[in-house]
């Protein structure tokens, strides 16, 4: 099978990567486009796998239009009906309906008499009121036409499945297939660093660092916890905010800044740390929670949706209200201190992960719904 997965932009480049190897092992050939500022469609990632083919194509940036203060990346494709015709693919995987550049996708696979698979990864991106009341109006609109019109819809979990017929989705056309991670890579290790702490993500607001900063300071003040840190592990724009937070709440000694590591890396660091803090404010499903399961860490996350779908309280994590500094101090400090409980959930954490995350769990699931979205089998 021959599949063409349409990007608007790619985020993480190592896990779109690994993701697009992975399918291609089940036999099919991969060819994914992103939108570049080149003028000539360009390859520009390198894979190991011949069937995998990585290409940036020609766009034009919508950021002076919607503003960069709102959204970072909001691109069209230029030619995209010339790229189609000359890849002339099987099927068309489209990520995420909150792009003009996914309408464009879904409607040249109309036009071209090709299935589509609409990826949905979290129905609205946290950013704000305004942002919020734009994604609402578009998807109800724009987004209702995107939801209508491609042939399956793939959803993470019960939530936004529920969510997006809110919007025009027919339930016929969803199929529910959670994220998968590289369990070999992402494993446990025998050595562990004591009372550390880790977080791997995009520094933005709808991640709720600010809370887990104040939530340290209550840590170390209140409960005098001295060898307490924190690994930062990303980028984003909230960066020189957080910065100044950890200055002004004097916890320079307990927090570390790593910036944006390399997959191996990450995976080595996850499986040292004691405990994965994750305070998001909404979530899609994350990797990063998945990937520090699969280390064996419990997860101390915020009670919203996207994370209570992986976290099952008081068994591979804890789960606390969110935006409650408080209540994520009261849960670190529980898992610090109880060794017992924090060894039995990173067991759990693990074994959660190989039975309902592994690729070889999910990869069948997937290829089952493109065989179905060409009509092959239901």
């Amino acid at each position: 099978m021959r599949i063409l997965i349409a990007y608007p932009y790619i985020a993480y480049q190592e896990v779109a990567l690994e993701f697009l190897e992975r399918l291609a092992t089940c036999g099919n050939e991969v060819i994914a486009i992103f939108a570049s500022d080149r003028t000539k469609i360009s390859c520009v990632y390198k894979s190991t796998l011949t069937q995998v083919k990585f290409y940036g194509v020609p766009s034009m940036e919508l950021n002076p239009i919607i503003a960069k203060s709102v959204v970072q990346h909001y691109p069209c494709f230029l030619h995209l009906s010339n790229i189609i015709r000359g890849v002339s693919p099987d099927l068309i995987v489209v990520m995420s309906p909150l792009f003009l550049a996914s309408a464009q996708v879904v409607k040249e696979a109309i036009k071209n008499k090709k299935p589509s698979v609409l990826e949905v990864h979290g129905v609205y991106a946290e950013r704000g009121l305004i942002l919020r009341m734009m994604q609402n109006i578009y998807l109800h609109t724009i987004g209702r036409w995107i939801l209508e019109n491609s042939t399956l819809i793939r959803c993470l979990h019960k939530h936004d499945a529920v969510e997006l017929t809110k919007f025009g989705a027919p339930p016929d056309k969803i199929r529910i297939i959670p994220n998968a991670v590289d369990t070999d890579l992402f494993k446990p290790s025998r050595e562990r660093e004591e009372n550390s702490l880790i977080w791997v993500g995009r520094m933005v607001p709808e991640k709720g660092l600010t809370y887990l900063i104040k939530a340290l300071t209550v840590i170390v003040k209140e409960y005098s916890l001295k060898d307490i840190s924190l690994k930062l592990i990303g980028d984003g724009p909230q960066l020189s905010f957080l910065l100044k937070m950890v200055r002004k709440f004097n916890l320079n000694k307990h927090v570390r800044f790593l910036g944006s590591r390399s997959r191996k890396e990450v995976a080595n660091m996850l499986a040292r740390s004691s405990l994965f803090v994750f305070p998001s404010l909404r979530e899609g499903m994350p990797l990063s929670v998945l990937e520090a399961m699969s280390c064996g860490l419990p997860v101390i996350g915020s009670r919203v949706i996207g994370l209570e779908n992986l976290v099952v309280n008081n068994y591979n994590g804890l789960l606390v209200p969110p935006k409650d500094p408080r209540s994520l101090a009261d849960a670190i400090v529980l898992l610090i201190v109880d060794g017992n409980l924090r060894r039995k959930m990173a067991k759990n954490a693990r074994d959660y992960i190989m039975k309902e995350h592994s690729y070889d769990k999910i990869l069948p699931k997937l290829q089952h719904m493109y065989f179905e979205a060409l009509g092959l089998h239901k």
